[in-house]
């Protein structure tokens, strides 16, 4: 009795590799612009997981033609191994069949294809790179922020000592001119 294999990865996540992410979109959303922080700041997440979706995405389709790829490889080699002359031999060396596993047209198309998708699980990485670092920028520019608006309310609560000081010494000299009066 044969069993059934069920696959134990998540539903939602197998969702996850179909949906589709418009990368001139998440293109569009790598620079920052001064006018627009507090959205960037708050559109970031949303940026970094379609940024890990294409990654994925990308990931899984490199998975799945390098396994067609080995795959067609060996059917190729195995029918081209089977090729005997009329003597019975084979007629192909080893060296020969590798040559010609390579020269067959389904073998190449997907090559292609698996160049392609590595091509794009790279630029992946490079993407979920770029959003890291700009929420790196982020980070800092809002820390700066911080500290530059925590300067200004301390040389505020200063000049406010000072007129306060100030305030204080025109009080004493009035009441002491309505004492003098």
């Amino acid at each position: 009795m044969s069993k059934i294999k069920v696959s134990k990865t998540p539903v939602s996540l197998l969702s996850l590799l179909e949906q589709k992410v418009n990368l001139t979109w998440l293109l569009s959303k790598v620079p920052l612009r001064e006018e627009e922080l507090i959205e960037a700041a708050l559109e970031q997440p949303k940026l970094i997981l379609a940024s890990g979706m294409v990654r994925v995405n990308a990931f899984h389709k490199r998975t799945l033609y390098e396994n067609r790829y080995s795959l067609y490889q060996a059917q190729a080699g195995l029918r081209l191994r089977r090729i005997r002359d009329a003597g019975g031999r084979k007629e192909f060396t080893e060296g020969a069949v590798k040559e010609r596993i390579q020269l067959q047209p389904k073998v190449q198309k997907v090559r292609r294809r698996l160049d392609k998708a590595l091509a794009e699980e790279e630029m992946g990485k490079l993407l979920q790179e770029v959003f890291r670092q700009r929420s790196d920028s982020l980070r800092v520019i809002v820390n700066a922020g911080k500290v530059s608006v925590h300067a200004k309310e301390l040389a505020m609560l200063r000049a406010n000592k000072s007129l306060g000081k100030a305030v204080s010494r025109i009080r004493d000299k009035w009441n002491k001119n309505d004492d003098e009066e």
